[in-house]
Parts: C-alpha cells; sequence; structure tokens
C-alpha cells in the first residue's frame, strides 16, 4: 500500500498508510474551522495541518485569510502546500482581504511561496499603503526575484526610513538572478552601492565582482574606494581567495596608493591567505615609512620570506614594540645561511642589538653558538648576560655539561646562580647520570668546599647512584659547612632514597646544626612523596606512607622550628589523621 511521512504533533515523522493521512487531514480541519473548540486545540489542529493538508482544504483556509485570530495560521498551512492552487487563493485574498496589516501578511506569504505571479499585484503596493504594507512588499519582491519583481524594486524610489529594506530586497532579488537577468543585476548592485546603506553595500560589491567581466579590476576597485563597506568587501573576496594570485597581484601593484591602516588590513589578510604570490607586496610593505605597515609586512614574510629578506629585516629587530617582535619573528624562520651570518655580525656587536640577534638565533636553533656561550667575557655584560645563560640552556646539549661547568667555576660566586638553570637542563639532557656526576665532582675538586652548595644541588637534580654516593661522602666529611650544604642539597632529590640516610645523620652526627639540615631534608622529602609529582594535591593513596615517614623524623627533630616544619608538612597532606597527629604533638611542644 501506498505509503507516505507526516508529522504528528508531538514532532515524530512515522510512516502512515494513506488512507490514514486523508483521515488526519478530515479531523484536524474539522478541529481547526470548530469556533467551539478551545483556542489551544485549533492552533494546534492548524499547526498539524501543514504536515498533511492537501488542495481540498484550501477553499476553507482561505476563508480565515481576513480573520484576525486565525489569518496567521491559515496562512502558515497554506505556504506549506504544494501546487498553483495555494497561490491562486492568496491572490484572490490579496485584493478581497480589507484590513492592511492582514494584506500585509498575505504579501509576505506570497513572496514566501516565490509566487511570481504576484511580482505584478504587489508591485503596485510600493508606496500605496502605510510602511508596513510597503515594508512587506518589498520583502516579497526580493523573495521571489523574478526579473518582475527586480524591475519594480529597481523603479522604486525608498523613503529614508525604508531604505535598508529596499536595499535588502535588491540584493537578494540580484543573488538570485545573477545567471538568468545579469543586465538586470548587475544595476541592481550598482544602485545599492551608489545608495544603499553600509551592510547592503558590502554584498553588492561581492555581487559586482561576480557580474564584472574583469573580476580582479572590480575588487581592486572597490579596494582603492574611499567608501569603508566597499573595502571591507573587496578584503573579504582577496581573504575568499576566489580569484587566485591574479587578484593577489593586482593588490600588489595597487598596494602603494592604499592608506596604511588598509595597507595593514590587506598584509594580515594576506597572510591568513597563505598565498606566496603576495611576498612582493611584504616586500613593498616592508620599506613603508609607517611603523605597523612594516610590522604587518615582517609577519608575512615571517610566512613567505625568503633568504634576501634578512637584510631589511636585521635593522628592525632591536626594540620592544610590535615591529621589532615582528622583525625577529621573521628572521627565525627564513631559509638559508644567508640570515644566520648577518645575525652572526649582529651577535659580536653590542647592546640591544646583540641580545636580539642572539635571541633570534636561539629560536633558529642554531647549536654553532654553544661555543661563543661559554666563553667567561661574553657575561661581563651584566644586561646580556641572563639572555646569554638561556640561550646555552636551550642550545646546549649533555656534550656542553663539562664546558658549562667550567664557565660556572670561573664566575664569581655571587653570579655563579645565574648558571644554575643552565647547568640543570644540559645535565639532564642527553647524558647519563654517571658521566654528569663525574663532571661535576671534578669541578667541585676544584672550589672550595663554601662555593660547593649550588653544585651539590645540581647532583641531586642529576640523581642516580653516583650522585648519591658524592653528595653521601660530601655529608660525612669533616668540615660543618659542607656537611650541611650536602645534607641541605639532598632535600632537592626526587624521591626518598635518601631519607634513610638523612635520618642517620639527623641521628649520629655530633653538630647540632647539621643534625637540623639533616631533618630539614628529610622533612623536605617525606612531604613531596605525597604529590606524586603531579603539584596538584596530595595523592591520597602516598599519603600514609608519608605520615610514616613524618613520624620517623619527629622524634630526631629536637628543635622548634625543626618541629613546626613537620607540622606544617602533615597539615599540608589534608588528611584527617595528618591533622590529629599534627595537634597532638603540637600539644606537646605547649
Amino acid at each position: 500500500m501506498q505509503r507516505m511521512r507526516i508529522a504528528l504533533t508531538l514532532g515524530l515523522v512515522l510512516s502512515v498508510p494513506l488512507h490514514a493521512a486523508v483521515a488526519a487531514e478530515d479531523i484536524l480541519l474539522k478541529t481547526a474551522l470548530d469556533a467551539r473548540a478551545g483556542s489551544v486545540e485549533r492552533a494546534r489542529a492548524f499547526a498539524d495541518l501543514r504536515a498533511v493538508a492537501t488542495e481540498k482544504s484550501i477553499s476553507a483556509l482561505a476563508a480565515f485569510l481576513d480573520d484576525p485570530a486565525w489569518s496567521y495560521p491559515a496562512r502558515s498551512v497554506l505556504e506549506a502546500l504544494p501546487g498553483p492552487a495555494a497561490d491562486r487563493a492568496l491572490l484572490q485574498a490579496l485584493d478581497a482581504v480589507s484590513d492592511e496589516t492582514l494584506r500585509a501578511g498575505v504579501v509576505n506569504s506570497l513572496g514566501h511561496r516565490r509566487c511570481t505571479e504576484a511580482a505584478a499585484p504587489i508591485a503596485k503596493l510600493l508606496g500605496a499603503g502605510s510602511s508596513v504594507m510597503t515594508e512587506a512588499a518589498l520583502n516579497a519582491l526580493g523573495e521571489i526575484a523574478s526579473s518582475r519583481a527586480l524591475e519594480a524594486l529597481l523603479a522604486y524610489q525608498p523613503t529614508a526610513a525604508l531604505t535598508t529594506s529596499w536595499a535588502d530586497a535588491l540584493v537578494r532579488a540580484a543573488d538570485s538572478l545573477q545567471r538568468r537577468d545579469r543586465s538586470n543585476a548587475f544595476k541592481a548592485y550598482q544602485l545599492v552601492v551608489s545608495r544603499g546603506p553600509d551592510a547592503q553595500v558590502v554584498a553588492a560589491t561581492v555581487g559586482l565582482a561576480h557580474l564584472a567581466e574583469d573580476p580582479v579590476w572590480s575588487v581592486v576597485d572597490a579596494l582603492s574606494s574611499k567608501r569603508r563597506p566597499r573595502q571591507l568587501a573587496a578584503l573579504a573576496l582577496l581573504r575568499a581567495g576566489e580569484f587566485g594570485p591574479a587578484l593577489t597581484e593586482a593588490v600588489g601593484r595597487s598596494f602603494g596608493t592604499l592608506a596604511p591602516p588598509l595597507q595593514v588590513q590587506v598584509l594580515s589578510v594576506l597572510q591568513d591567505r597563505g598565498d606566496r604570490a603576495a611576498v612582493s607586496t611584504a616586500r613593498t610593505g616592508i620599506r613603508s615609512s609607517d611603523t605597523t605597515v612594516r610590522a604587518a609586512a615582517a609577519k608575512l614574510l615571517a610566512v613567505f620570506g625568503e633568504e634576501s629578506d634578512a637584510a631589511g629585516l636585521v635593522p628592525m629587530m632591536t626594540g620592544e614594540d610590535d615591529l621589532a617582535a615582528a622583525a625577529r619573528l621573521a628572521l627565525s624562520r627564513l631559509p638559508g645561511d644567508h640570515p644566520t651570518r648577518l645575525l652572526l655580525d649582529a651577535f659580536h656587536g653590542t647592546g640591544a642589538v646583540r641580545a636580539a640577534a642572539l635571541e633570534v638565533l636561539v629560536a633558529r636553533g642554531y647549536r654553532a653558538l654553544v661555543p661563543e656561550l661559554v666563553r667567561p667575557e661574553l657575561y661581563a655584560d651584566e644586561n646580556f648576560s641572563g639572555p646569554a645563560a638561556n640561550a646555552l640552556a636551550t642550545l646546549g646539549t649533555g656534550r656542553d655539561f663539562r664546558a658549562a661547568l667550567e664557565l660556572y667555576r670561573q664566575f664569581p660566586p655571587a653570579r655563579r646562580p645565574l648558571l644554575d638553570a643552565a647547568l640543570r637542563r644540559l645535565a639532564t639532557k642527553d647524558s647519563d647520570a654517571a658521566t654528569a656526576t663525574a663532571a661535576v665532582v671534578a669541578a667541585l675538586e676544584k672550589l672550595p668546599a663554601s662555593e660547593s652548595g649550588s653544585l651539590y644541588v645540581l647532583l641531586a637534580a642529576i640523581g642516580g647512584d653516583a650522585a648519591f654516593d658524592a653528595l653521601s661522602a660530601a655529608a660525612k666529611s669533616a668540615a660543618v659547612e659542607q656537611r650541611k650544604a650536602a645534607l641541605r642539597a639532598f632535600g632537592n632529590w626526587r624521591d626518598t632514597q635518601p631519607t634513610t640516610f638523612l635520618l642517620e645523620r639527623a641521628r649520629d652526627d655530633v653538630d647540632a646544626a647539621v643534625r637540623s639540615s639533616a631533618v630539614r631534608a628529610a622533612t623536605n622529602l617525606y612531604s613531596k612523596s605525597a604529590f606524586g609529582g603531579a603539584g596538584a594535591g596530595p595523592v591520597a593513596a602516598l599519603v600514609p606512607g608519608t605520615i610514616e615517614g613524618l613520624k620517623k623524623t619527629w622524634p630526631l627533630a629536637t628543635n622548634r622550628m625543626d618541629r613546626n616544619a613537620i607540622l606544617v608538612a602533615l597539615r599540608g597532606l589534608k588528611d584527617p589523621n595528618a591533622k590529629a597527629l599534627a595537634d597532638e604533638w603540637e600539644a606537646v611542644m605547649k
């Protein structure tokens, strides 16, 4: 049996027999016509009729078109009906309905159905009634979008209040008629460009470009105009890339005639486009006297630039403004060796130019610079030494670790912390722990014991058995300060491996300050162990082990400061058992 799909009240779509659909139409129409039925029930019946109504319901529905209460529901059913019969019913109502608001609704429905036969009678309504009727007529003609409808729109002279509706209708009709009535569509776009509001001028400018015999010229002409909406349309077409490299090249030829703010926008669009043909425009922009244009051009060269562009960018790379940042970005991405050679020349200069060159060489990953970065004289300038140390950390590898250690040894003690981060990175980059430890031990032998603290911390960062043995030996040395420094360094170990040794030192060392250092280091390691390296918060499964470790540490804490550190560690665990223990111990301290 033939089947059809109907939408029921709940919005579900089901397959039902044809006789059921006919019955549904009859029942729904009867309810919709029943003046005794409730308004909600009748409104629902009209809504459901949209899915099942046929031509046999048209005459009954048409009777409601001049009813203020039910005109809209009836029109909504007629709008959904296929075939010309519904058009005829609405056209008859256009003459029969006297209320202007209801008549405007009929006009809207004819427009919604794109009834071409309605274009002529609707065109007669332009300016013949209220603004509500005129606006409905404009909208309907824009929807109908036949040649007759477009001609009526072209002939109409809108008031200021209706200019937007008129221009919008012209654009919609012209968009639909680009292939069928090219001449009138072109006239419509031109009329909107000359008289329309900004939003419609943008749309009309795009339409003109699609109809123009020379679309590239059309876009360039819009870009070069003084009207902002036309410029925006041209930028949109340039961004879309519809007219390919030909448009990019044409825009480049006219680039010098544009105002700087527009030049910046063009360069930004070309950068987003990813069109290699834009590189010549970027080279024009890089010579501009306007810094914002030069910055935008440099950003474009960062995408498409070549070796030869380096010479123009190097003089711009110094400073903190957007231009300098863009020049550095471009130089960091240019291919080939020539940019590197120019940057090396700048690096061997002084001051801000040298710092900028260093930044870019690091961004280029120029590892051949490392031998320069381990020369002590490079760090004579305190303003440059920080960036140089960071560059060493970035470009260096484990193979450069010994040279960096030697540089560290030659630094005055007060300036050695500058290299701490670089040493930690190099020690753990790609050299094994034993090799790195041997290098640190060799460096320690050349330093006074009083200057060994930072290298002990470095050993803790390296980790492994060799580093553990070296720190343990230092923690048992005859010199008190050396023992204290080694034990403090153990507090930076990555796990709890040293805690047994630390508790032993806390118990057995003859010096109270050394014992205190051991207690503090053990407290720190146990406390860190609860966080599992995540840093977000204590891990519940690890907290019991931390509590047990701190219990071992507590009896060895003989001064108030060390005990307070343990209490703080317990409370930091956010655990009720740890808090109870901290409260108990604190009460004992009092």
